[in-house]
């Protein structure tokens, strides 16, 4: 539109995006898409945080950004997906440092 500042393009997204998240500073943004693919943005666009290793194996449905533990002012990501997997991220080297499958276990079999 005429007279609003252009809006600068994250690019990436191999499908639709399903989740977003912005850092308490308001330095990253964390996109995830329906593909599973998970990624760190940062906004002030001079640098970009490393890939995340790894990513859903279905619809990245929700983000959340936390400070990392031990006090280092690291930052690390929480995602959840479709495929019924939790994953704790460092945003800082892109490793995962934890993930959870929240998937209900089977029943035994009756007999």
């Amino acid at each position: 539109l005429m007279g609003e500042p252009a809006v600068p393009s994250l690019g990436g997204s191999s499908d639709e995006v399903g989740a977003l998240a912005i850092d308490a500073a308001g330095e990253h943004v964390a996109i995830g898409d329906d593909s599973g693919e998970v990624r760190v943005v940062n906004l002030d666009g001079d640098s970009q945080p490393p890939e995340l290793d790894a990513a859903h194996g279905s619809i990245c449905a929700c983000l959340a950004f936390r400070p990392a533990g031990g006090g280092g002012g690291g930052l690390e990501l929480l995602s959840g997906g479709t495929d019924a997997f939790a994953v704790r991220w460092d945003c800082l080297t892109g490793a995962t440092l934890c993930s959870w499958c929240l998937a209900a276990a089977a029943p035994p079999a009756q007999s």
